[in-house]
């Protein structure tokens, strides 16, 4: 398999994986069940407005999710499959810049509250990335 194959596979893994967060923030009718942990109380204890501005900032992150896995798989397709370097270059700022501060916004939650978000899978996310970017450009 060659480092171009590689690359885009990782970064189509990493859109779907980022497709199925979005369906699912966008989709589930209660924030996910770490949220409830780290504010200690369970859904129907919380009052309606704190319910409804937890569920929109839930899919305002959802939002983000999807936008980024339409703009990676276009860029993936337009650019990446074509040998474009601009947008391996693209990808790796659309994807970092999403991951980094997500991962260290997951961090704090874990570290100040008994809420434990997925940490894993956006670092898990953010080698992929990098795997995926210098296979790319080596290749």
């Amino acid at each position: 398999m060659t480092l171009h194959v590689i690359s885009v596979a990782l970064y189509l893994g990493g859109s779907l994986a980022l497709l199925v967060f979005a369906l699912r923030y966008f989709l589930n009718p209660t924030v996910m069940p770490y949220h409830l942990v780290a504010v200690g109380k369970r859904w129907n204890d919380l009052e309606p407005g704190t319910r409804i501005i937890l569920l929109a900032l839930m899919r305002c992150a959802a939002a983000g999710y999807l936008t980024t896995t339409v703009a990676a798989v276009w860029l993936v397709i337009a650019g990446v499959m074509r040998h474009q370097a601009w947008a391996n270059l693209a990808l790796l700022m659309i994807f970092v810049s999403l991951l980094l501060p997500l991962t260290l916004v997951m961090l704090k939650v874990r570290r100040l509250t008994p809420g434990r978000p997925p940490v894993m899978a956006s670092v898990i996310g953010l080698a992929a990335t990098v795997v995926a970017f210098v296979c790319e450009w080596v290749g």
